[in-house]
């Protein structure tokens, strides 16, 4: 099992930082034999970065030195998040039965200035997870991986772009933080429990997302014990685009939030997405619905930038 692949401490945004990072990853890393072709094509591709990797648990192996089945988790630099997206899709059409689980995380840890692209930007991670039902899997999931690369990144756009695209969308998120600062949210002056109850009875009423629920439990996946909420529901309408929603609560509350998305089989062979919010820092809770309620009121970006749209009052 080969954790912390992709660095936890440092921003890696462009290609010639993801070409120097790779450089010094034999002497950092060694991967498991079985998977170490599936993180090579990854890494071969322009514009994605391998996150932690495992080959499974083999009979002859300790308990507990490998998960008991292979995963790979991949990053996305220049915070293409849509080109995640459109990956962890392909893989699942293309490993239809052979998945075990696939989802998408995001995390923050602290907002820096990122001096290749003089941005400020938060040093914020979002990662496909692809776990198998077993090792048979792997060659599947090269042969899946080599296909994507193949019909995607010859018409792509180049690094350039890319570059100016991370920069437009910075900026963007700054328009929205202004935007909020000068309108009161319906949220502001409610209790943080009393603010997620609102929340979710407003998301109820949206007919793009179904099964929105609200529970409090007594300590989130981080063991952090007290007051702790998750807001669950499923996104019907294609166009609403769920790495907006990340970007927008991991930007501004740079903590005490963990968002995760999962791809859930139907009985057609399908999927649905389902959003995951765990929010245990209830001093933002008001924040945290604000923007959640925006992201669901204004919907897919690409149709109605935040920015350009008034908060609900």
């Amino acid at each position: 099992m080969n954790d912390n692949f992709y660095p936890k401490n440092q921003i890696i945004l462009t290609e010639k930082e993801k070409e120097s990072f790779l450089k010094q990853l034999p002497s950092m890393v060694s991967i498991d034999p079985g998977i170490a072709n599936a993180v090579q094509i990854v890494n071969n591709m322009p514009f994605f970065l391998t996150q932690s990797s495992c080959e499974g648990q083999k009979m002859n192996q300790p308990v507990g030195t490998h998960m008991p089945v292979p995963y790979l988790s991949i990053g996305v630099l220049y915070n293409a998040f849509d080109l995640l997206d459109e990956l962890a899709e392909f893989l699942w059409v293309e490993l239809r039965g052979k998945i075990h689980t696939l989802s998408i995380d995001a995390e923050v840890q602290a907002i820096n200035k990122h001096l290749p692209t003089n941005t400020e930007v938060p040093n914020f991670q979002k990662y496909l997870s692809i776990y198998l039902k077993s090792r048979r899997g792997i060659p599947l999931l090269e042969e899946a991986l080599k296909k994507f690369s193949k019909q995607e990144f010859p018409h792509f756009e180049n690094q350039r772009f890319m570059e100016n695209r991370l920069a437009e969308r910075n900026d963007s998120m700054l328009m929205m933080t202004n935007r909020l600062m000068n309108d009161m949210p319906i949220y502001m002056n409610l209790s943080p429990s009393l603010s997620l109850q609102e929340l979710v009875k407003n998301l109820k009423t949206n007919p793009s997302l179904s099964s929105v629920s609200l529970r409090e439990v007594e300590e989130n996946v981080m063991g952090n014990p007290g007051e702790n909420y998750i807001v669950e529901f499923y996104v019907k309408n294609s166009e609403y685009n769920i790495s907006d929603l990340f970007q927008l609560l991991c930007s501004f509350l740079t903590g005490g939030v963990i968002v995760n998305q999962s791809f859930q089989a139907t009985s057609s062979g399908n999927y649905l997405k389902k959003v995951h919010l765990s929010l245990f820092d209830m001093d933002n809770a008001f924040l945290f619905a604000s923007l959640t309620d925006h992201w669901a009121n204004v919907g897919a970006w690409n149709r109605s930038p935040y920015w350009e749209v008034p908060l609900r009052k």
